[in-house]
């Protein structure tokens, strides 16, 4: 019985594959506004910059999320494929 389709699993494996360049960007640009907000903050408009940050901090850890139930879920198909042959 096959539990994961190959579809599926391409999907899985994208997600595991491109969800870390994707934490690594949302992560430095969630770095880089806060070190915009706090280097100069009579240049830039404060309330601006802190919602940027805290907007890519929110889709950094959503990215994490995927990447965590992308993983889960290939584990979770790879031990019932083992388990049934």
């Amino acid at each position: 019985m096959k539990f994961l389709s190959n579809r599926k699993k391409l999907i899985y494996l994208t997600g595991v594959i491109l969800s870390p360049f994707a934490i690594c960007f949302t992560g430095a640009n969630f770095i880089y506004y806060v070190w915009l907000g706090t280097a100069n903050p009579e240049r830039h408009i404060a309330e601006k910059v802190d919602h940027l940050a805290l907007a890519y901090f929110g889709l950094t850890l959503l990215i994490l999320i995927v990447l965590l139930f992308c993983i889960y879920k290939l584990v979770k198909g790879a031990k019932r494929s083992a388990i049934n042959q």
